[in-house]
């Protein structure tokens, strides 16, 4: 699962980006966790672990550029979008912080996208993995067991259809649709188990 931390001390701004990162995480599919901080050193008091920093860098106490060095001292590999209405600190943070990227307020949800999805291509794949990413084997196992179930109905009719197969043909699992079914087999792949026993 990542691990997002979104820092300003602005509400209504930390606010929006939230609700932004919420949509893009979502419509990609990848599990991951939020945490939202209105001040930098609460931020670092609170923070075990951290892939993506989302920070503004003007705030009281310790501005956002002091905050990035210090989160990169403790998390070498995190990776840090400033979100600023001053553009002037843009290459500052980008040759001190090695910031992935700077963006300018009022935050758009295309450019947060954007940068966000690039962002997710440069992680490891196993990070990328682990937050609900399933490998590409592990549909094609799932277009087999599709394949085979079809088979069997055609040839043997419905009868013949296990009856946890048939629960999740009529919905009765709680599955919304197939690529949900594809994460439950990929997670029981890797627990050794039975693709349908997490459900």
């Amino acid at each position: 699962m990542l691990e997002i931390a979104v820092c300003d001390d602005d509400i209504a701004d930390l606010e929006c980006a939230v609700n932004m990162l919420h949509k893009i995480f979502t419509s990609q599919k990848i599990a991951y966790h939020i945490e939202k901080f209105m001040s930098a050193n609460q931020m670092l008091e609170n923070i075990s672990r951290i892939d993506i920093g989302i920070l503004d860098i003007s705030m009281e106490e310790l501005n956002g550029i002091k905050l990035g060095r210090k989160l990169k001292e403790k998390f070498p590999d995190v990776k840090l979008v400033y979100i600023t209405s001053y553009e002037e600190y843009c290459m500052q943070v980008i040759n001190e912080v090695h910031a992935f990227s700077f963006l300018c307020k009022p935050l758009e949800y295309d450019k947060l996208e954007l940068q966000i999805l690039e962002l997710l291509n440069q992680l490891p794949d196993s990070a990328v993995e682990s937050s609900g990413k399933v490998p590409k084997e592990f549909k094609q196992q799932m277009k087999n067991w599709i394949h085979d179930l079809i088979s069997t109905i055609s040839t043997r009719g419905w009868n013949n259809v296990p009856d946890m197969t048939l629960s999740i043909l009529y919905g009765k699992s709680g599955l919304k649709d197939m690529n949900q079914l594809i994460t439950y087999q990929y997670e029981a792949d890797r627990m050794n188990r039975q693709w349908y026993s997490v459900l």
